[in-house]
């Protein structure tokens, strides 16, 4: 499930980066795209935290502040990162939110894979 709400929430991110880049710049398009693919991205955030806590129970209040401290400080250095392209325009936003689905899709397929792995290493 996780891998398919990432590969439509990047889909959708990086269809909305081709079509402001062709210059359709309207918020009704871009709103569109946007509300789509994180309607994709609420089905991972969750889901992943879970996953993510399953092992750590006597310490899941850490391990989940832990996590919330690693969301905001990438969110911060991405945007940092991403100011310094403002134009005036949505374009650099919109690549910024593309290029980071992107990276999250290859990382899912990375975690995901080993984590299948170990899975059925486990079983045997």
């Amino acid at each position: 499930m996780i891998r398919g709400a990432v590969f439509g929430y990047s889909t959708m991110m990086v269809l909305l980066a081709l079509v402001t880049s062709l210059g359709i710049d309207r918020l009704d398009v871009m709103a569109a795209f946007l509300f789509g693919g994180y309607g994709f991205l609420g089905m991972v955030i969750p889901t992943a935290a879970v996953l993510a806590l399953e092992h750590h129970g006597r310490i899941a209040g850490t391990a989940s502040a832990m996590m919330g401290t690693i969301q905001f400080v990438t969110s911060a250095v991405v945007i940092g990162l991403g100011g310094l392209f403002v134009d005036g325009t949505s374009l650099p936003m919109v690549t910024v939110i593309a290029l980071c689905s992107v990276v999250v899709f290859l990382l899912s397929l990375v975690v995901l894979r080993s984590r299948q792995g170990a899975m059925a290493v486990a079983a045997e």
